[in-house]
């Protein structure tokens, strides 16, 4: 496998005061974006074969802060022979609740860089063969590239169909994941030069939860693009003769509300 999955989590039952579960919901992922940009950047050493696993089904690490230490492996839930490293460990100077509730992102990063420089990295040099760059530089490496993408991870999630006439003109739809929550944008190009960007959803609770503003998309007109949500009522009109993004909900007819 070429693509490696490195996961950070917990297993301490830790003290929760009454306001607890506001403050998760809002810190629940705010780690995502370390771990899966370190995962991409991980990968590529894997791709170039300086990175090799003694397990070929090895494909990805569960960290677990626990209360003892602890490493086993796991199979994926893939009916597969892929295999997951879990490894349960202890640091004094970590603490997971106090990780998770970071917003700060300077800060919230180099707690997550301390733990991957003290835990993941002699972990893997016991999982992985002998290489001529020593994991510790390639493991400075990915984290460095954390840092010159601003802790931020940007996805394209879609672009329109081809089916614009003029067919120069094409609406991408990218999220941008930080440690303070996700951010649904549109952007809008015509040969190739960016006529508008907007932020059209701030704050998703989930980086996955962008699927859900998803459920139709075509253009109305040479000029005018339409995206329609069935999950959520939410809908976008994105006109490109005025760079205007409409967002609105869809009024329901009394036969639909019945069903």
């Amino acid at each position: 496998m070429s693509h490696i999955t490195i996961r950070l989590y917990s297993s301490v039952n830790a003290q929760r005061d009454r306001n607890w579960a506001k403050k998760h919901i809002t810190a629940i992922h705010s780690s995502y974006v370390f771990e899966e940009l370190l995962s991409r950047a991980l990968s590529r050493f894997v791709e170039s074969g300086d990175i090799r696993f003694k397990d070929p089904n090895f494909v990805g690490i569960n960290l677990i802060h626990a209360e003892t230490n602890h490493t086993y492996n796991t199979h994926t839930y893939d009916d597969t022979h892929h295999q997951l490293v879990t490894h349960e460990f202890t640091h004094e100077m970590f603490d997971y609740e106090t990780y998770e509730m970071m917003l700060d992102e300077k800060e919230k990063f180099q707690q997550f860089a301390m733990v991957i420089r003290d835990v993941l990295v002699p972990l893997l040099e016991e999982q992985t063969s002998s290489s001529e760059r020593p994991i510790s530089d390639m493991i400075e490496y990915c984290l460095k590239q954390i840092e010159m993408n601003d802790y931020k991870l940007v996805a394209l999630l879609n672009k329109t169909p081809k089916s614009n006439k003029k067919r120069n003109r094409i609406v991408l739809f990218k999220l941008s994941v930080s440690v303070t929550g996700a951010s649904f944008w549109i952007e809008g190009y015509e040969r190739g030069i960016r006529l508008f960007q907007e932020k059209v959803i701030e704050e998703i609770a989930s980086p996955y939860a962008f699927s859900l503003y998803f459920g139709t998309s075509r253009w109305e007109s040479d000029d005018v693009f339409i995206i329609q949500s069935d999950v959520r009522n939410w809908n976008a009109r994105v006109d490109f003769r005025s760079g205007d993004i409409d967002i609105y909900k869809r009024v329901r007819d009394e036969g639909e509300k019945t069903r």
